[in-house]
């Protein structure tokens, strides 16, 4: 379970791992920008039943976000994915939510200006190619076409 929800692959047993592997299940183990959204969602989601205002929920979640990212490994996909939920946290709090790709863009940014050496990293280029991919497609699947 620890694997599932925060990386942690070292009570693992070596069984379980190969049917994983056999299955082509092993991405699963991997921590993502999924399991920063799906943990950001929960959050709201208990925030929202304890009856917390919607800007202080946004706050609360923007400050635990960086104690999940620390916890999962601090992956560049993990660290991007962070710091999107992050920005997009604070700019829905404030009423600027407006594209994603600035989000994208910036977390790319901070995370330069961090490490420029995360520019070398295969994690971190497929980690953004990958999103920008899934941006552009989701976005082109609500843009109307020209039928003529």
């Amino acid at each position: 379970m620890k694997g599932l929800i925060i990386g942690l692959q070292d009570d693992l047993d070596p069984e379980t791992y190969a049917e994983f592997s056999q299955l082509g299940l092993t991405h699963i183990l991997a921590i993502s920008g999924m399991h920063v959204a799906v943990y950001v969602g929960c959050l709201l989601y208990i925030f929202s039943l304890l009856r917390l205002s919607r800007e202080k929920s946004l706050l609360l979640v923007m400050l635990l976000v960086p104690l999940y990212v620390l916890l999962s490994g601090v992956s560049p996909s993990v660290v991007r994915a962070g710091i999107m939920s992050m920005i997009g946290l604070y700019a829905a709090r404030k009423g600027m939510l407006k594209d994603g790709l600035n989000i994208l863009s910036a977390a790319a940014l901070l995370m330069l200006l961090w490490n420029p050496y995360y520019l070398l990293s295969v994690s971190f280029q497929l980690s953004f190619l990958v999103t920008r991919v899934m941006y552009r497609r989701s976005t082109s699947c609500t843009e109307p076409r020209n039928t003529r």
